[in-house]
């Protein structure tokens, strides 16, 4: 018989502790569940693996997103989604119409959002691999050393930075890759292979964002920390915050009709920090490297 499970399209890469979407094709109205065996154990009966529960369908594509636990297995495992009219199904037993598809799928290691790799020594015959989804920055408090025979890969979404206190000697061997297609570590390649970026050699090319009928640039980033602001108009009110990663706001600057802002956060130590900037029109929230 052919192979008929083609409703369910899955991302890339299915990623302890991330959250994604699923692409559901529906033939009519109806509700799914979904159950993925998260400890490979071979059945759907355990605490927390039935992911979807009677999530309403409609005919056509639906996105629907769904959670992988952080104390899912890494492993090859599958799931099984069940399709019908009426909710309360099971993942065994018999459904009045519908239709059940199950799928083979392998559950790999998450990925942190922003990494720091600092004081790090890779030895002759050592091969180590870092990655996250949005920015790498290496040596940012501590030298990070690589030497001859020593290999290190660097995968990030974003960017990968490199400051001063990286030392690779020759004979080693250092990549530093930005994926287009979420394959980190665990799946290399296909990605990019780009040269690595040094703090001294930063593209400062603005970079437009865009929210709604919003649309504004933040540069240099990254930065020494005093950045600029372009509203792209004639003029714009704002309150603009700066915070770290965790929330905590550590600067606050309010703009009236302004068609640019200057924030300075040279006074901050060098990482990541978020800027948010609130107007009339919408809330936008960028990621900005302070070296």
């Amino acid at each position: 018989m052919p192979d008929d499970e083609d409703g369910v399209t899955f991302p890339a890469a299915i990623r302890i502790g991330a959250n994604d979407t699923l692409k559901i094709i529906a033939s009519a109205n109806g509700f799914l569940n979904a159950w993925f065996d998260f400890n490979a154990d071979g059945d759907w009966a355990d605490a927390g693996e039935q992911v979807l529960v009677d999530v309403p369908l409609i005919p056509g594509v639906n996105n629907v997103l769904f959670s992988i636990p952080a104390n899912a297995q890494k492993d090859t495992t599958y799931c099984r989604f069940r399709f019908a009219t009426y909710g309360g199904l099971s993942y065994t037993g018999l459904a009045l119409n519908g239709e059940v598809e199950d799928y083979r799928i392998e559950i790999l290691d998450s990925v942190p959002e922003d990494l720091s790799v600092d004081g790090v020594t890779i030895i002759s015959g050592q091969s180590k691999c870092y990655n996250a989804t949005d920015s790498i920055i290496v040596a940012q408090n501590t030298p990070v050393v690589i030497n001859n025979g020593g290999d290190a890969t660097f995968i990030a979404g974003i960017v990968v930075l490199f400051k001063p206190g990286f030392q690779a000697y020759s004979g080693s061997t250092v990549d530093a890759h930005i994926t287009t297609t979420g394959n980190y570590c665990t799946g290399l390649p296909p990605s990019i292979l780009v040269n690595p970026i040094y703090s001294d050699e930063i593209d400062h090319e603005p970079e437009t964002f865009t929210q709604g009928d919003q649309k504004f640039s933040i540069y240099p980033n990254p930065s020494t920390g005093r950045l600029t602001i372009d509203f792209m108009k004639d003029k714009q009110s704002a309150l603009i915050h700066v915070m770290n990663l965790q929330g905590t706001r550590l600067n606050t600057l309010h703009i009236q009709d302004q068609p640019k802002a200057e924030i300075d956060i040279s006074n901050l130590s060098p990482g990541i920090y978020l800027v948010m900037i609130q107007t009339n029109d919408a809330v936008i929230t960028r990621k900005v490297i302070k070296y």
